[in-house]
């Protein structure tokens, strides 16, 4: 490529880059929006393709670069440009280096983090050999480039420190590590490589196409140290950054560029997105729903990129003036760190925002005796008590010790469990403790810069009963049977809920016959602690509404309370736990659950629609097993619903919906037909090849209550539990003797439902299977509320044989 030299008084090149360097531009510009589409394609589809992602993407996009660039190298004799293809030749080996930290768990983001700083530190010490070895050094000074490089990178942290937020103090180590390695990489290849001495060519390349050459440098080293969805957001940024960095280095002066200068701005533009963008937040919105973290991350690089883009052309300018009056680009730079500084403090997130870990003890209570007990409220009673001075003993150690050493720690009896705060280093050695199990992560989501509002509904209110509701015979109930749900305690764990809807102010516990409300044991929020129910996305109305709503609800006379277990619809092993422990034995504000949990105002069954996924909320298959089989010992039902990954076999795989000792829900459509979302087993998840789902209800195109005192419809299995749910309810209040009796009930539900349409029996079965296709999707077939509840009204207790309680 031939070039000529600009003058300082010219800022940016004028020289036409020779047709060579031209077809290697559009060439590396077409791979690489071929690359961004095809990763960003793969990231956004189902789950089952986040691995193809890690493993697949980038390395596939290196090996496409590196052939064109070896193809080009053997073709061209163009001094530069050979230098060029030099440089991002010795950038792709990252690429490949950095596979095995992309077979880590999306969820383990730290750990994941840590592999990637770990890698490149190899990589940059290979660099830094090959380079010595290779290429003479030959750097500018940093006099006045640092100051120039300093405030730029700057200016471009602005929007995160607006809109971002921190994780732990070992996270915002780790990210500063990753981009000083990142810095110092690029200054290698920059300084060193490309912008070597040339015998042939002793021009400088210029700003126009030295920042295209140095723009993708930091592209192919960039995309390898970005944790889940950070990658995204370093796709578009990394390449228009290249202008920018030249011009700080002093490109277009010709003579040494200023390496020193050149890292620290790569090394500073890059840690805002590796510090404030939470991999969390981006891979779960990316693999599963919800963009409002993503859109401000795209939003924080959208400013970015305009801001480099538009100091890429003044920057010369700047450092004519800076090398006349050096302290004013000091005072500049420094001026510059402090405005971002106030707008962190001022309209930021400021504070620490990293993930916790759960820790699972290997000693879990034996409640075989207790669960025994006839009696539901004494049995209720007893399972806690039992529960509680089982985790007070057996955590006596672990506790002392957390405290000791000031880690911040939540215990919990329902299992014996401890969320603890902390990372690597405290989850190392927590496994290496006698009464530790496991550790799995608790992933918490970083705040948004404004908060989320729930989803309203703008339909009206139905005026006969819905199609879901005559279609499980919940309306002959009603008229024939004059059964509504009295007397039941319905818990849900969700969202939350809008308390004061049309729907469902008449049946909240909180709301007493003088008409004045309490929210005292009858609510919890341990994500916002707010202290009145609020709902966060929309989902907890929806789903409570078709179990209990006035109109819209199998229930409408069962009372109900309620938990928080979701925030932006997300939640972790903890938060679910907290909820759980609520319906067991709520407790007041501020109170604390071992102590101050109150059994007898726990609810009787729970609707549960949602999942605890392993690669998104870090649940092992049997993370929350223990708590789940606590509930059912003390004879609360325990509702799940199936999940939305169907129609593939064995897509049942996420607490709680595969436990035994839960009643899992899938979902049926208006013809009675499964709904291809509705996700089937057998369960591997465990190795155990269970049946799942064990019911079916309606849970496509459902209309139900909504914020606002509105309604709308939906599909999913989540709206397809509450129907089971109110089933039970229904149930219990026609015979309040069956009450605990979950076995039994069960078994009813199975016997009286629905069998599946005659349509449906061409499913086919899933490998491996021993059940029916019709089985395997549908469980006993669909639920009716009708004959369920006349089986549990001639149910006679006292004449019954009992059952064996698991």
């Amino acid at each position: 490529m031939s070039m000529t030299q600009t003058s300082d008084a010219q800022p940016l090149s004028t020289r036409r880059p020779s047709s060579a360097g031209c077809l290697l531009a559009a060439l590396v510009v077409i791979v690489m929006a071929a690359c961004g589409v095809v990763a960003l394609m793969l990231i956004i589809a189902p789950q089952a393709n986040a691995q193809m992602v890690g493993l697949l993407t980038a390395p596939a996009a290196a090996l496409m670069f590196g052939l064109l660039f070896l193809g080009a190298l053997a073709i061209t004799r163009v001094p530069r440009m050979r230098a060029a293809l030099c440089a991002w030749l010795l950038a792709l080996p990252l690429t490949w280096l950095m596979i095995p930290a992309t077979l880590l768990p999306s969820s383990e983001a730290q750990i994941a983090a840590a592999a990637r700083v770990a890698l490149m530190a190899a990589y940059f010490g290979a660099l830094l050999i090959v380079v010595r070895w290779r290429y003479p050094e030959r750097t500018g000074t940093g006099r006045v480039g640092l100051p120039l490089a300093a405030g730029a990178a700057a200016l471009l942290a602005l929007p995160w420190l607006a809109w971002g937020a921190f994780g732990s103090l070992f996270d915002i180590l780790l990210g500063l590590a990753a981009a000083g390695l990142f810095g110092a990489a690029a200054s290698l290849l920059v300084a060193r490589v490309y912008l070597r001495p040339l015998p042939n060519d002793p021009d400088s390349p210029g700003l126009l196409t030295g920042g295209i050459v140095i723009g993708m440098i930091l592209l192919i080293l960039g995309w390898n140290i970005g944790v889940g969805g950070q990658t995204l957001l370093l796709l578009p940024l990394l390449p228009t950054l290249g202008w920018l960095a030249g011009a700080v280095a002093g490109v277009e002066r010709g003579g040494a560029p200023d390496s020193r200068a050149l890292a620290l701005f790569a090394a500073l533009a890059i840690a805002p997105p590796l510090l404030f963008a939470d991999p969390d937040t981006l891979h779960i919105e990316l693999l599963a729903q919800g963009r409002e973290g993503i859109s401000w991350a795209m939003s924080a690089v959208g400013v970015g990129v305009l801001l480099a883009l538009m100091l890429s052309g003044g920057m010369p300018l700047l450092r004519r003036a800076t090398e006349r009056a050096p302290q004013i680009g000091v005072a500049s730079a420094a001026a510059l760190w402090l405005a971002g500084a106030a707008v962190y403090v001022s309209v930021g997130q400021p504070g620490l925002y990293g993930d916790r870990l759960f820790v699972i003890l290997k000693d879990q209570a034996d409640l075989s005796s207790v669960a025994a007990i006839d009696d539901y409220q004494a049995r209720r009673h007893a399972v806690y008590e039992t529960l509680v001075r089982h985790a007070d003993a057996t955590q006596a150690g672990l506790r002392d010790e957390l405290t000791r050493f000031g880690i911040r720690h939540r215990p919990y009896y329902l299992m014996n469990a401890l969320e603890v705060e902390g990372g690597i280093l405290v989850r190392l050695w927590l496994e290496m403790r006698p009464e530790v199990d496991r550790v799995v992560p608790n992933p918490v989501l970083r705040p948004l810069p404004e908060p989320l509002e729930a989803r309203s509904g703008d339909m009206l209110a139905p005026d006969e009963p819905l199609w879901n509701l005559t279609m499980i015979n919940a309306d002959r109930v009603w008229n024939e049977l004059d059964v509504r749900g009295k007397g039941v305690v319905i818990g849900l764990m969700d969202s939350g809920v809008q308390w004061d809807h049309p729907e469902l102010r008449d049946s909240y516990r909180g709301v007493r016959t003088d008409g004045t409300v309490v929210h005292e044991y009858n609510w919890y929020d341990p994500w916002g602690g707010t202290t009145e129910p609020v709902d966060y996305s929309g989902h907890g109305t929806f789903t409570l509404s078709a179990a209990v709503g006035n109109r819209v609800g199998v229930a409408p006379d069962a009372t109900w309370i309620a938990c928080v277990n979701l925030a932006r619809n997300v939640g972790n092993a903890a938060r679910y736990l907290d909820c759980m422990q609520f319906m067991l034995a709520p407790f007041p504000p501020n109170g604390d659950p071992l102590r101050d949990g109150d059994p007898a105002l726990g609810a009787d069954v729970t609707n549960n629609s949602w999942g605890c996924p392993q690669d998104l909320e870090g649940c092992d298959p049997n993370t929350l097993l223990p708590a789940a089989e606590s509930l059912r010992a003390a004879g609360m039902v325990t509702v799940a619903a199936a999940g939305n990954d169907g129609p593939a076999c064995s897509s049942l795989n996420a607490p709680l919906a595969l436990y035994d000792a839960v009643l899992t829900v899938g979902a049926v459509q208006r013809d009675g037909i499964v709904a291809p979302f509705s996700s089937i087993g057998p369960v591997l998840a465990d190795g155990s090849g269970r049946i799942k789902p064990d019911i079916a209800a309606p849970g496509a195109n459902v209309l139900a209550a909504a914020p606002g005192s509105g309604y709308m419809t939906g599909s999913g299995t989540s709206i397809a539990a509450p129907h089971v749910t109110g089933v039970v309810a229904l149930m219990w209040s026609a015979n309040p003797t069956l009450i605990g009796d979950v076995e039994r009930t069960e078994e009813m539900l199975r016997t009286t439902a629905q069998p599946a349409p005659q349509e449906a029996t061409t499913l086919p079965l899933c490998a491996g299977s021993d059940g029916s296709p019709l089985t395997i999707r549908y469980g006993a077939g669909i639920v009716d509320a009708y004959r369920a509840v006349r089986a549990a009204a001639r149910f006679d207790s006292h004449s019954a044989q009992p059952l064996q309680f698991r």
